[in-house]
């Protein structure tokens, strides 16, 4: 995913990344603004620190990936 992309949508996106990944607050998504390593890394303390963080990178783009997809084509 292109990181610009998740910037471009962080308003819209980070309440539904509240909802996907419900260990998280505000407060976590505060200090992540926008930043796609900063949520893999935020999303990765919360839920499994002992997993590698390519694996939970890669399933946090492949989400993001799609809810972007759709708020584009929504917007179009």
């Amino acid at each position: 995913m292109q990181p610009n992309r998740m910037e471009r949508y962080w308003e819209k996106i980070s309440p539904e990344i509240l909802c996907k990944w419900d260990r998280l607050s505000k407060y976590d998504l505060e200090g992540v603004s926008g930043d796609f390593d900063g949520l893999v890394e935020v999303i990765r303390k919360r839920y499994s620190p002992l997993k590698s963080k390519l694996s939970i990178e890669a399933e946090i783009r492949d989400w993001l990936a799609c809810r972007i997809t759709e708020m584009e084509k929504e917007g179009s």
